[in-house]
């Protein structure tokens, strides 16, 4: 170890100039990166340029046997090396072949035809090493056992098939093992790392071939091979890419045009950020949906290198969040960058620690689980004044005994949150029912459809129910006005749907509310306990006037406030309950009989 550092220190001595013209040029905003990074990833960028541009010209072979070299394994990482036999048969072949075919122009331009090998297809599948040490080697094992050992550490069924970066001709597997390592901690799944055909020795299409013979590896795996078929929805395409080669040069790290003319030059292609564009709208024309994101000014691959950079952070869908933040708070701050979070609790006083160390499920959870499951990481001080951060992949007992433990494993100082794309609007479809078992089946059927992202219901009485669902969207009829709750002559969320479906008759109703105004549908009111207060103070009448008048006194976090002042709460029982579908009727056939009389309560 102390070797490494004298040599790191003796490769850097002779940079000193650069970093400290960098760092001048950066703290007196001089650069044009100033406004971009900060000033050590301003440095690393630097560095790296000056490591990667090449002091003279060098060949393809030269170039492609540097990139080639493998760095070694070591640390919290497993690699089990697998070879894919080709399919018997000849039809992968001919139908690439025929796909490619049809994608030439329509002149009469002749495709050139060259004989294509279907070859065995090499790869390295990647997972997390939670427990190793920084300079671990793996075990003496078959590349079988190896695999074995790190299907264990995988808490999730993502399967990542990763193509490394490299515009076709260079890099291998070996030098992307730090990325496919995180992208196996993030999901919690494990990477399967192809080691496709280089050109130029391999000419078109023999990567483009290797690579759907992957898929198909894992979709069909020979009766030789470690893993069992893996289901394509649990199937991700990965690789890396970066900005405009020519219009990014002033910011990133790879080399820049060398040639000082493309006067007739022969056709070529965009590798880089123009491709990704290309592949986006063909997706979207597909009738695929689509995220493209662009970030200004960043460098290749910048969200594995420079971490701390806030653009990094965003690309990876995580927000951290300190354990006070509140959910309105959360979502305002999220909805800026066009991002929500999984799961948000339904009362926007609810804070980011309370979801963690309590247990908040929510009208989201049948898709994503309780909040604490969509929770990366979590920094925790422990009873021995110990700082310590835990995830499924490192410290997982604390991890997950800690959610739900209600803070006695420790207090809670960080979460790193998931996030996923925000929408303008959630179409909400009201479903009118007759009787509980009927409610109960529509849930389970609705909670099974893809296509919603929120399923909600509500018991009225016996004979009254309603199953609301609701989607994302960011198209709104332009005759239908948005539907909102927060106002204070808006209606109360549960008064709303039940007028809305008083007739038991009633066919399906839709309403377009806002994303966040969905959210927080159940503020003003709390649900229905709200009602409570008019019975109290029995001097103001319940209806659409007085609740306007004292809607200040009728949010949710005055309305805690006021439940515990007034001792009301020593006469109420609040539970949460999560019960399998075969029990349900029977338990809320117990609750209306002895907690209630035979009675639910009306809807007024």
């Amino acid at each position: 170890m102390e070797n490494q550092r004298v040599q790191l220190l003796l490769t850097l001595l002779p940079k000193l100039p650069l970093i400290l013209r960098v760092a001048i040029l950066h703290i007196l905003r001089r650069s044009e990166s100033a406004k971009y990074l900060d000033l050590r990833s301003a440095i690393t960028v630097s560095l790296l340029r000056s490591f990667i541009a090449p002091d003279r010209p060098t060949s393809i072979s030269e170039t492609q046997k540097l990139t080639l070299r493998d760095p070694g394994i070591k640390g919290r990482i497993w690699v089990s090396n697998y070879a894919a036999p080709p399919p018997p048969e000849t039809g992968v072949k001919d139908a690439l072949l025929a796909a490619i075919h049809h994608l030439k122009p329509t002149t009469d331009i002749a495709i050139p035809s060259r004989s294509l090998d279907i070859l065995p297809v090499e790869s390295e599948w990647t997972g997390y090493r939670a427990d190793a040490h920084p300079n671990s080697t793996l075990p003496l094992i078959s590349e079988k056992d190896k695999y074995a050992e790190l299907l264990k550490e995988c808490s999730s069924p993502t399967t990542i098939l990763y193509f490394h970066g490299g515009a076709y001709y260079l890099l291998d597997p070996a030098s992307h093992r730090p990325t496919t390592k995180k992208l196996a901690k993030l999901t919690g799944g494990r990477c399967y790392s192809v080691r496709y055909r280089l050109a130029p020795q391999n000419p078109f299409p023999s990567a483009l071939l290797d690579a759907l013979v992957s898929y198909l590896t894992l979709l069909y795996p020979s009766p030789d091979a470690y893993h069992e078929p893996v289901k394509s929805e649990h199937i991700v395409f990965a690789g890396d890419s970066s900005l405009s080669w020519e219009r990014n040069a002033e910011f990133d790290y790879l080399p820049s045009v060398t040639a000082k003319s493309f006067e007739n030059h022969l056709p070529w292609w965009e590798l880089l950020a123009d491709e990704d564009k290309f592949l986006a709208l063909k997706l979207k024309q597909d009738g695929i949906k689509v995220v493209f994101e662009e970030y200004e000014a960043m460098p290749h691959c910048f969200a594995m290198i420079l971490t701390n950079l806030p653009a990094a952070k965003r690309s990876k869908l995580t927000a951290l969040v300190e354990p006070n933040v509140p959910m309105d708070r959360l979502v305002e701050a999220t909805l800026s960058k066009g991002l929500i979070p999984p799961v948000v609790m339904e009362f926007p006083g609810i804070t980011a620690g309370g979801g963690f160390a309590g247990t908040a499920g929510e009208s989201s959870s049948f898709k994503h689980g309780f909040f604490d499951d969509t929770v990366n990481e979590v920094e925790m001080v422990l009873a021995n004044g110990e700082i310590v951060r835990a995830s499924r992949n490192d410290k997982g007992d604390l991890f997950h005994g800690a959610a739900g433990a209600v803070g006695t494993l420790g207090v809670t100082t960080l979460l790193e949150l998931r996030l996923k794309e925000a929408k303008s609007y959630v179409k909400t479809t009201y479903r009118r029912t007759q009787n509980v078992d009927e409610a109960i089946r529509m849930v389970r059927e609705q909670t099974q459809n893809p296509e919603n992202d929120y399923v909600d219901g509500i018991l009225f009485s016996k004979d009254h129910g309603v199953v609301v669902t609701g989607t994302m969207t960011n198209e709104k009829p332009a005759t239908q006005p948005a539907q909102t709750f927060s106002g204070a002559w808006d209606p109360w969320y549960y008064l709303h749907v039940a007028e809305k479906t008083r007739d038991a008759s009633t066919a399906a109703i839709v309403d377009y509310i806002p994303l966040a105004e969905y959210l927080f549908r159940y503020d003003r009111g709390g649900f229905w306990v709200g009602r409570a207060g008019f019975d109290y103070f029995k001097i103001f009448p319940f209806n659409r006037f007085m609740r306007w008048f004292l809607d200040d006194f009728l949010h949710t976090r005055m309305l805690y406030r006021a439940l515990h002042g007034s001792g009301e709460s020593a006469r109420f029982v609040v539970q949460d309950l999560a019960l399998p579908y075969s029990t349900a009727a029977q338990f809320i056939d117990y609750t209306a009989k002895i907690l209630t009389s035979g009675h639910f309560g009306s809807a007024r």
